[in-house]
């Protein structure tokens, strides 16, 4: 990008202070070109927040673990699960009160799905839920490899907990 270039044409309009500038056609194509300089670019970052922004995405944003994060105010972002209870129920959720979605669909934040848990209940809820699903003896084996049982729990390298103490004694001696 260049300001004040006598060999190029002004192709661009910077979005703060609305200079005109030249931008190279292949930087225009990568979304560059939005700024003049990097002040302006800096100034956009500063304190155009908000929907004043021009980077402004419509103040919804999908957090790592996939629920969605809704801005509030500038800098301040609440998931979008735990503003719906708030709009149900009538009233801010308290910091101890977990939202729970029915289906552990976390995108799911119709207000049919969720429900409001302590954070106790939250944790006994999904602990039932993990017990109920059987679980293999180990990711690599489906028993140990040294006796074939699975009535201990698997302990490292394929071998139940008795057969790996086992092994490791003898190899101590």
């Amino acid at each position: 990008m260049r300001l004040n270039d006598t060999k190029h044409t002004p192709n661009a309009t910077c979005e703060i202070c609305g200079t005109a500038f030249f931008v190279y056609p292949s930087s225009l194509k990568q979304g560059r070109g939005r700024f003049c300089s990097v002040a302006c670019r800096g100034l956009c970052r500063r304190t155009l927040l908000g929907p004043d922004s021009p980077t402004w995405k419509g103040g919804t944003v999908v957090e790592t673990e996939g629920y969605i994060g809704v801005y509030v105010s500038p800098g301040k972002r609440v998931g979008e699960h735990r503003l719906v209870m708030e709009q149900v129920l009538g009233r801010p959720l308290l910091p101890t009160e977990h939202v729970h979605h029915k289906d552990r669909n976390v995108t799911n934040n119709d207000p049919s799905n969720l429900v409001v848990l302590s954070a106790s209940q939250h944790k006994r809820l999904h602990v039932h839920e993990m017990m109920a699903q059987p679980r293999p003896w180990s990711r690599r084996y489906d028993a140990c490899v040294s006796c074939g049982r699975t009535e201990h729990h698997h302990e490292a390298k394929g071998y139940c907990y008795s057969c790996y103490h086992l092994i490791r004694r003898s190899a101590n001696q």
